[in-house]
């Protein structure tokens, strides 16, 4: 663990392995984030439960369980405000602001569940035990892989908050379930849905989730490409247009045509005005005068 600023504590929160193969980990809850296996992930730290852990984790170098906080509004979110699936990670990098703040960058390790929580405080510890996934190799999870591969690398080109480097990660990320937890991190979803990937224990499942969900964020991505071509393209064409307008009133000047063809579009117009005309007879008219008025 990197560490920069960080002062020793003898709080205790050491991991514990329990009969049955579980394990004791304190908790650090987060609000707005899901963190994946495998992934790395920066966090601010500034409730005084979670300075609380972190401070007594800074000897052990021991891991963490992170879960997301989706229920509830409390300050300092308890065991109800959590979510029952989190996961295991290590603490890759810490520093401790002058304010007693902690900045840390956690990397994900493995899913877990929450069996009992053992303790709130000075900081919040849980019995756990770890969450295996079902992976059967077959050809449909080969090609579910390959497609969530392809339509990943897609939106990479296609998504400015993606970055290039992520589309060479996909392509060479070797299996299917750290295949779906990359996409599933890197996408900008919202937590709910991050959540309910991160509780799909089949990959297969997984995977044609983010299909679909891939599948989705391209069409809408490629709808706005083309929704902003259409615009620039009307855009173009009415400057276009303008600048017709303003030369074709400098010929008619240069003619001496311009003030009477104005003369009598204005008086047409005014008598156009007078008529109170039906709707579709009024656009018709309308219409015929702007043809008129570009005529020499």
């Amino acid at each position: 663990m990197t560490r920069s600023g960080t002062t020793s504590n003898d709080a205790g929160a050491e991991m514990a392995t329990l009969e049955g193969g579980g394990e004791r980990l304190g908790v650090l809850p987060l609000r707005d984030t899901v963190v994946f296996p495998e992934a790395v992930v920066p966090v601010l730290v500034g409730k005084e439960r979670s300075k609380a852990l972190v401070a007594a984790l800074v000897e052990d170098d021991q891991p963490v369980l992170v879960l997301t906080a989706t229920r509830g509004d409390a300050d300092e979110p308890g065991p109800d405000s959590l979510e029952s699936i989190g996961t295991v990670a290590r603490i890759v990098q810490l520093f401790q602001f002058p304010d007693g703040k902690y900045r840390l960058v956690v990397k994900g390790e493995g899913r877990v569940s929450i069996d009992s929580y053992t303790q709130t405080h000075p900081f919040l510890r849980a019995d756990v035990r770890r969450l295996g996934e079902a992976t059967a190799s077959s050809p449909r999870l080969e090609a579910l892989q390959r497609e969530l591969t392809s339509s990943f690398t897609k939106l990479v080109d296609l998504t400015p908050y993606l970055s290039d480097e992520s589309a060479a990660i996909a392509e060479e990320t070797q299996g299917p379930s750290q295949l779906a937890d990359f996409v599933a991190a890197s996408l900008n979803l919202d937590l709910e849905t991050k959540q309910s990937l991160l509780e799909m224990l089949d990959v297969e499942e997984r995977l044609e989730r983010l299909v679909r969900i891939t599948a989705q964020e391209l069409e809408i991505v490629e709808m706005g490409s083309r929704i902003q071509q259409e615009v620039a393209s009307e855009f173009e064409q009415s400057q276009r247009e303008a600048i017709l307008r303003k030369q074709l009133d400098a010929i008619r000047r240069e003619l001496g045509e311009a003030d009477a063809s104005e003369g009598e579009v204005a008086e047409l117009r005014a008598r156009l005005e007078a008529a109170d005309l039906p709707e579709e007879a009024r656009k018709e008219a309308d219409r015929e005068l702007s043809r008129m008025e570009k005529l020499p």
